[in-house]
């Protein structure tokens, strides 16, 4: 993509604005929520999405530093957030504002991550410092809390149901296997 990269830096500079983005998404698939080099990030999907959408300038990306970034809070590998916010220095005004840079974002970014909205504040703002607190909800299937020797019994259980659903599962795709064959056959006695 050189032609769109000096494309994008070809567009007016604009000044940037202090923000906070309001995001949330599913971690399945992630391996956590800050940069990580060679591993698939929330904070690394952002960046791109920002970045395509003309937030971050070409000299800015991959240094996060250079527009303010703060995260309010990490999740680790495989952990969702419905409301997580970003202090970040953006320009805005490439598609009308807040609410435009938002469609453009949710255009850009993958479909288990949302911004919701994107907020200006001022210069001092920082997500991690200003954040007066966090709260965090843990699901947890029931059958978890139980104790060992109950697990094991659901577990071995669990085990055996799949084995049988294996095996109905093969003797079924025999007996296809043998309607086809008998199908497409010919009588010679005809």
């Amino acid at each position: 993509e050189p032609g769109a990269a000096a494309a994008l830096e070809a567009l007016p500079k604009l000044p940037k604005r202090c923000v906070a983005l309001l995001f949330g998404y599913c971690g399945a698939g992630y391996m956590g929520m800050q940069i990580n080099p060679g591993m698939k990030t929330v904070e690394a999907e952002l960046e791109r999405a920002l970045f395509r959408a003309r937030g971050i300038r070409r000299c800015n990306f991959g240094f996060l530093q250079k527009v303010s970034w703060m995260r309010a809070c990490r999740t680790d590998k495989g952990v969702s957030a419905v409301a997580q916010i970003v202090s970040v220095k953006l320009e805005l005004d490439h598609h009308g504002g807040e609410a435009g840079t938002v469609a453009a974002l949710n255009g850009l970014l993958p479909r288990d991550m949302r911004v919701f909205d994107i907020v200006r504040v001022t210069k001092g703002f920082d997500a991690r410092t200003s954040c007066s607190r966090r709260r965090y909800h843990y699901l947890l299937p029931t059958f978890a809390l139980l104790p060992p020797e109950h697990l094991n019994d659901i577990i071995a259980r669990a085990v055996a149901a799949e084995e049988k659903d294996k095996s109905v599962r093969t003797e079924a795709a025999a007996e296809a296997m043998d309607d086809e064959s008998g199908a497409g056959g010919t009588n010679s006695n005809e």
